[in-house]
């Protein structure tokens, strides 16, 4: 038999085949049908003899002639994808000028000059002006922390590796900034009150800060930012006057909370009660060795135990130029000092 003739018969074969099946399955489905026919019929007949009569008349057995048939779950619930949980503070590194290195030390020549530049007559000696140069190391930094998951929860569960991944960086933004604010706090200009000691009647936030923007002025900075507690934020933006108007509506312009056109930046790594004013540009760059990254790999017993250890890190560190370029102050400390007696 040559392969066409071959292929013919196989053909014949499978249409009866699947023809036999077919009758099978609706031999099957007629059972079922004549089954739920019959109990149809039933409701139907009783409906018919109950037409016109003004009596309540009671269907018996209607759940099992509906539901006789019915498994599982009729209506499947809606399933939202993903995970849910608790935001993190935002990156407070994002907020200094940005800058990276390839070495593991920033080193910055800090310089002060002592100015004696004063007018001269004609044919007198000349004032001599001095310079100091300090330079200043600041080590890289390494922030990291890792997590632990099964094979199975990587692979199986819809966003395990992007809920993880935010996990970890969420983390270290936590830590990262709180080692910002030791840094601010260990690099800076005390604020002080100056002319406006002892001369502001009933004291507030605002005041403060009015007072130590004037502060970086007078030092020919350009102040930038402000960066409060959330909480101090709050406290600000209810501040009213005597009328019971709210002083912001004087001071805050646009979608970017501002004071006397300085950004207002607002993060919980900033203790309650204090403040920081600054010209970023002047003050330092944030040097970033490696960006934070996540990575998926084995260690120790991960091979044979089915789980995977999944690493956040990041390295860098906020090298600060120009330490006058920062105020740092307490409210209550400042607004004591601000009070007229």
């Amino acid at each position: 038999m040559d392969t066409q003739k071959l292929e013919q018969v196989v053909e014949v074969i499978n249409q009866k085949i699947d023809k036999r099946f077919d009758d099978l399955e609706i031999e099957a489905k007629k059972s079922t049908f004549n089954q739920n026919k019959n109990r149809i019929n039933w409701l139907q007949k009783g409906l018919e003899e109950n037409k016109g009569n003004s009596g309540a008349y009671e269907i018996k057995g209607v759940g099992d002639l509906f539901t006789s048939n019915a498994t599982g779950e009729i209506v499947p619930p809606a399933y939202v994808r993903g995970f849910k949980y608790a935001p993190f503070e935002s990156n407070l590194a994002a907020v200094f000028p940005q800058s990276s290195t390839d070495s593991d030390k920033v080193i910055v020549n800090r310089s002060v000059i002592t100015n004696n530049a004063a007018e001269v007559a004609e044919g007198a000696a000349k004032p001599k002006s001095t310079e100091a140069l300090t330079a200043v190391t600041f080590d890289i930094k390494k922030f990291a922390h890792h997590f632990v998951a099964s094979t199975e929860f990587l692979e199986d569960v819809d966003g395990a590796s992007q809920y993880i991944s935010a996990q970890l960086q969420g983390g270290l933004f936590n830590v990262l900034n709180n080692d910002l604010i030791s840094d601010l706090d260990a690099n800076n200009t005390a604020w002080a009150a100056g002319d406006f000691a002892d001369a502001v009647d009933n004291a507030n936030e605002l005041d403060c800060l009015f007072v130590g923007i004037n502060q970086l002025k007078l030092a020919n900075y350009n102040p930038s930012a402000i960066m409060l507690n959330p909480t101090d934020a709050t406290k600000i933006a209810l501040l009213k006057n005597s009328n019971n108007s709210y002083l912001r509506e004087n001071i805050y312009s646009g979608l970017q909370p501002q004071l006397d056109g300085i950004n207002i930046i607002t993060n919980p790594s900033v203790d309650a009660g204090d403040f920081y004013i600054s010209d970023l540009q002047a003050y330092g760059a944030y040097y970033v060795r490696q960006g934070l990254g996540v990575q998926v790999g084995t260690s120790g017993s991960d091979f044979v135990n089915n789980t995977r250890t999944v690493l956040g890190e990041t390295r860098g560190v906020l090298a600060i130029y120009d330490t006058g370029a920062l105020i740092s102050g307490v409210f209550a400390t400042a607004k004591a000092a601000l009070e007229t007696p």
